[in-house]
């Protein structure tokens, strides 16, 4: 009769374990996606134009939409100790799920610094995301800051060639 206790014991101690291995987790969408770039190329206003580059921090939080910090000097072309300077928070939104060759627009809020005084500034950004290998990305891009605030309300164009390093794995597969 003791062996009936013991094994019902068992019996109602199994069902009242909760099934946790069942229960997939909730996915981190903060942890992926983290990725740092180098864009070259030139930049051109009313009053300048050169060579530009740009470093580049980016942060999927989805498949669709990313966060990209950047920092962008341009260099006065015959001018000597003088250089252009910005820097924008953008938002970016992958037109497509993200896949080996994905087209992207953005646009934020930063600063430019012509000259000697700072200015707001809006920015835009459009380009490809396009994965050429598991970590390494290249991304032809074209973007535009539109300095608000005192000064000249010059828009600046810049077109560039980039390549970043992402930390985590390109997912590339729903």
């Amino acid at each position: 009769m003791w062996w009936k206790r013991i094994l019902f014991t068992a019996f109602i101690s199994v069902l009242a374990t909760p099934a946790t291995a069942q229960i997939a987790p909730p996915p981190n969408y903060w942890a992926r996606g983290t990725e740092l770039g180098v864009t070259v190329g030139g930049a051109t206003s009313t009053s300048v134009s050169g060579p530009m580059v740009a470093l580049r921090i980016g942060w999927d939080i989805t498949r669709r939409v990313s966060i990209d910090g950047r920092g962008l000097w341009i260099d006065q072309k015959g001018k000597q100790d003088s250089s252009n300077y910005g820097a924008a928070l953008n938002g970016i939104l992958n037109l497509v799920s993200k896949q080996r060759i994905t087209p992207f627009v953005g646009g934020g809020f930063g600063l430019y610094r012509p000259t000697s005084s700072n200015q707001p500034a809006f920015s835009g950004i459009a380009g490809l995301d396009i994965i050429a290998v598991q970590h390494w990305s290249i991304r032809p891009e074209v973007s535009m800051l539109f300095p608000r605030g005192d000064g000249p309300h010059e828009t600046v164009f810049a077109a560039g060639l980039g390549i970043s390093y992402r930390f985590e794995d390109h997912l590339v597969t729903p």
